[in-house]
């Protein structure tokens, strides 16, 4: 809608069909107020003048349009009309050149909106989510008060409201703040003190108990509005001469008690002795409150009694010095009262030190008080504390004396001034909360945005019609631009949508050759990316007698023990080519051990394990003094061999080390979730069952190949507990874990791990839950790569050498493992020690130095 009256507010300044850019680029920067884009486009010289239309009555602006439209909706959340983000459709007998834009739009004629929706009702329930409202949302357009003056009324009566809310505001803030200090107000307590003689009886027969002679003193009191209150309720005189507003509730009654902090009743000493003459009682924190306090005891004579109260103020207040109460004129009072009090004193007399202020001087009066002539300021409380004390109890006499005539009760009364809590107290702190008519205002302002809505846009609908009356062929005309504009703003097109609609405008010679130069780039990226994926494809490694050989042994070394590790049987494998190596030379020799790791490659087993441990093999055996590589190749051979034996033998005991390591972290009663095939995790696991330690291992079955399968029957073939589970399970089932641990079939620089498809997925979930993920490998599995991503795994770990030789497309081949970043993993357990992953790459350059 607001762009409606943009575009006619540009068609009524009457522009031509065609401007240039710089003309647009100027105009498009001007906008209009409240974020109503407008193009003004101005002609010097040009102005058209129409004759406003005949102005609608107010009521029949108020009254919901009853017309639908297959393209109207109801309006959006915030008063937006409901044109400004829908396709408007074009006035009546003409065809719209393209769909607009949703910001700049033409308002449809109101003849011919809403025809299948009726208009939502102001505060109906079809209106949507409504977000919050501004002031500025309930004025009424200056323009539509110029067609309907008796609009004014309605902006008077808006002033007003702004100012009643405004009043009630701060007024709440007001008592907001009064409620925050303590308001008391002076209250006269009567204290009730009465007692009754209870006569003695002798035993009228031998053997019958006679009755001891007793009295008894009761301290009970009231305050005097209940008692008028109680007066008035019964018929009585008692009256209450100060009118009170009617309470929000039944003030409950306060006892007796809970104006005291203590009581002490002192008896005649001489009658009862120094063990049981005093009465005490004094409140503690789960006291009960009473109305009363009773006391019995047996006797007959006359009895004298004391009877302190000691006043439970709150705050706590205080007593004064007799010299500083005479100078303040305040005998006791709380703290702050006292500090005040004397502070007016300061100032009233003029007792500040005029070069420095921080310091009082003290007169005579003060002086004596205080025993200095001068202090600082912040001494006061100090010094003021020293001429504190504790106020002093009531004291009441009362003597208990048997009257003749028989059981009477004798009462004398007292009032004291108390102090309560201020019974407006209540009605201030209700009126401040009180929510009962917010409903109701909710409902009204809502009412009052939606009918302000809809006036607004009859307004628009108006004006609409009033500019096409004044002049319906430029009208048209200058509409159609604008749906032009709209139709390239939408699509983004930048050119001129005539010129490239044409098919001749795409034979130019510059096009020509910007798609030939696109098509060949094209195709170079795509050779590139070609030829990089089949460089890194290993070439199949020729059928040698070494290669048929070292491919035999390796089999066989599985066949003679099913726990051999991938690893271990490679470098076995490449030890028994050095044996049997019949080379001249060094070379040649390095050639044999070359063709032995690619015929193993080319094997079903792990590649990324094979090739760890191969390099690290051939580096190990190399590590020899340059004096043995002088010497003939027999002596050479002898010295491979050699260290051979000795990296087999270190490495033969890589998984009982790696077991001990990881011992200390399984604890009785753990679920350890493990994935896929792992000799090390077996073993690990093993170690920690034989010594007791009560496991339940959930293993993944870790598909395609259901190596999982196979790792949990070796799991109950071990005596431990296991349950096999789908690899889609690993997360539902990952609250109930403790710990996961996997094995790798490569290590990388980054700390990260090479393994079985799937491994990722775990241990990302365990990273989500807080479970500590841990890897066990040995340390020939330390792979030099440094993949940052999936995407770079070289292609021989993704698969097996034999799907390699295959014909399919690389990109369409299930691979077998993936690469699991380090910051999922939080220790790793080697041979040579538990290492965290950023520690792997420290460890591989002493491995390859």
């Amino acid at each position: 809608m607001y762009s409606a009256v943009a575009n006619t507010r540009k068609w009524q300044k009457g522009e031509t069909s065609r401007e240039s850019g710089n003309t647009r680029d100027r105009q498009g920067k001007r906008r209009e107020k409240r974020g109503k884009t407008c193009y003004m486009q101005e002609e010097k010289g040009q102005g058209t003048a129409r004759q406003k239309a005949s102005t609608p009555p107010l009521s029949h602006l108020y009254t919901p349009n009853t017309h639908t439209d297959s393209q109207q909706r109801g309006p959006i959340p915030g008063g937006t009309p409901v044109s400004s983000r829908y396709p408007q459709q074009p006035p009546p007998g003409s065809q719209p050149v393209g769909q607009p834009p949703m910001r700049r739009q033409m308002a449809p004629p109101p003849g011919s909106l809403m025809q299948n929706s009726p208009m939502p009702q102001p505060g109906s329930r079809m209106q949507p989510s409504k977000k919050k409202r501004r002031y500025a949302d309930k004025l009424i357009a200056p323009k539509v008060r110029e067609l309907v003056p008796e609009s004014q009324a309605y902006m008077d009566l808006l002033a007003f409201e702004q100012k009643l809310d405004a009043t009630i505001t701060r007024k709440k803030l007001d008592i907001q703040e009064s409620l925050k200090r303590p308001q008391k107000i002076k209250r006269r307590l009567r204290i009730y003190i009465s007692h009754t003689f209870l006569p003695g009886r002798e035993p009228e027969r031998e053997g019958e108990e006679g009755a001891v002679p007793m009295w008894e003193l009761r301290v009970e009191g009231r305050l005097l509005d209940e008692i008028n209150s109680a007066n008035a309720a019964s018929g009585g005189s008692g009256t209450n001469p100060t009118p009170q507003p009617p309470p929000a509730r039944p003030p409950s009654k306060r006892k007796f008690s809970s104006f005291f902090k203590s009581l002490v009743i002192e008896l005649d000493k001489e009658i009862y002795g120094p063990d049981n003459h005093l009465v005490e009682w004094h409140r503690t924190p789960t006291t009960n409150e009473t109305d009363g306090f009773q006391v019995k005891r047996p006797g007959d004579r006359p009895v004298k009694c004391t009877i302190l109260l000691l006043l439970d103020y709150q705050p706590m207040k205080f007593k004064l010095h007799p010299r500083l109460a005479k100078v303040l004129g305040i005998a006791a009072e709380t703290r702050p009262k006292i500090i005040e009090a004397l502070w007016q004193y300061i100032k009233t007399h003029k007792l500040q030190d005029p070069n420095d202020r921080d310091t009082i001087v003290n007169d005579v009066f003060l002086e004596q008080c205080f025993g200095t002539k001068k202090m600082r300021f912040m001494e006061i409380p100090q010094r003021l504390h020293q001429l504190l004390t504790q106020p002093d109890p009531l004291v009441l006499h009362h003597i208990i004396q048997h009257n003749e005539g028989g059981a009477e009760k004798n009462t004398e009364c007292y009032d004291i001034d108390v102090e309560v809590e201020d019974p407006l107290k209540q009605h201030m702190a209700a009126f401040v909360h009180s929510q009962q008519s917010a409903q109701e205002i909710a409902t009204l302002d809502q009412k009052i945005y939606d009918i302000v809505e809809q006036i607004n846009e009859w307004k628009i609908r108006r004006d609409f019609y009033a500019r096409f009356a004044d002049s319906p062929h430029d009208f048209i005309e200058k509409w159609l631009m604008s749906q032009s504009a709209d139709l390239k703003t939408m699509t983004e097109s930048n050119g001129d949508t005539e010129t490239d609609r044409k098919v001749e405008a795409y034979f130019k010679p510059d096009i020509e050759e910007g798609v030939f130069r696109y098509l060949y780039q094209k195709v170079q990226q795509k050779r590139a990316e070609l030829e990089q994926s089949l460089g890194k494809m290993a070439p199949k490694a020729p059928i040698t007698p070494v290669s048929m050989e070292a491919t035999q042994y390796f089999l066989d070394l599985f066949k003679q023990d099913a726990t051999t590790s991938t690893g271990l049987a490679a470098i076995k494998t490449l030890h028994h080519v050095l044996e049997n190596s019949h080379a001249s030379t060094v070379v040649e020799l390095e050639k044999d051990l070359e063709k032995a790791v690619q015929a193993l490659l080319n094997t079903d087993c792990s590649s990324t394990t094979i090739r760890s441990a191969s390099d690290l093999f051939k580096r190990f055996i190399s590590l020899a003094p340059s004096n043995v590589l002088e010497q003939p190749i027999d002596k050479v051979l002898e010295f491979y061999e050699s260290r051979g034996r000795t990296f087999i033998a270190s490495v033969g005991e890589s998984r009982s080390r790696i077991a001990k390591y990881s011992r200390p972290f399984f604890k009785s009663g753990m679920n350890v979730l493990t994935h896929s095939h792992s000799l090390v995790v077996l073993e690990a696991l093993s170690k920690a069952h034989s010594e007791g330690v009560k496991l339940h291992v959930w293993v993944a079955e870790s598909q395609p190949d259901g190596s999982g399968k196979l790792m949990f029957s070796k799991l109950q073939q071990a005596g431990l507990t296991a349950t096999l589970v789908l690899d889609s399970a690993v997360g539902y089932l990952m609250e109930r874990i403790d710990m996961v641990a996997v094995g790798a079939e490569g290590v990388v620089e980054t700390g990260g791990i090479i393994n079985k498809i799937g491994t990722l997925n775990v241990c990302t979930c365990a990273k989500a839950l807080n479970k500590p993920v841990y890897v066990m490998a040995e340390s020939f599995k330390f792979v030099k790569e440094y993949p940052l991503s999936q995407r770079d795994i070289p292609l021989e770990f993704l698969y097996r050498s034999s799907t390699l030789s295959t014909e399919k497309d690389l990109s369409q081949i299930h691979p077998l493992v993936d690469y699991t970043a380090p910051h999922l993993i939080n220790l790793l357990f080697t041979d040579i020690g538990i290492l965290t992953p950023a520690a792997i790459g420290e460890e591989l350059v002493k491995l390859y130095i």
